[in-house]
């Protein structure tokens, strides 16, 4: 009999328990099409997923990601990832398998003329 009132508490405190300890989902964004530099896109916790670098279809492209909140914070050795691209390849990037985890946020610094990027990553929950 014991047993029987003791499981039926077991399930009673089981049920009853806040929903608040329930993974929270992971949700996924997109830069949409960037031109310039940007500074704290996103600031928290992350993980890069994939780059796109478009070019103008003549002139060479880089894209360089920081964990950091500003492009001039880059410095400190937080980079995420570089992507070049010759001019007339016209697009190029990187897709993770495994996505790169960031701590702080993303940054980016393009160079080239007429380049433009577009960025996809995951936000974690803090």
């Amino acid at each position: 009999m014991k047993k029987v009132i003791l499981f039926v508490c077991a399930i009673c405190l089981f049920l009853c328990l806040p929903v608040t300890y329930a993974a929270q989902p992971l949700v996924s964004k997109t830069t949409y099409e960037q031109t310039a530099d940007e500074d704290a896109e996103y600031s928290g916790k992350g993980a890069l997923t994939s780059v796109l670098l478009i070019t103008d279809g003549a002139n060479d492209a880089t894209l360089i990601i920081y964990d950091t909140l500003t492009v001039a914070g880059g410095a400190a050795g937080s980079k995420l990832c570089e992507v070049k691209v010759a001019g007339g390849d016209n697009y190029g990037g990187i897709v993770y398998v495994v996505p790169q985890k960031f701590n702080t946020g993303l940054s980016f610094d393009v160079t080239g003329t007429g380049a433009s990027y577009i960025v996809n990553y995951i936000v974690l929950p803090r």
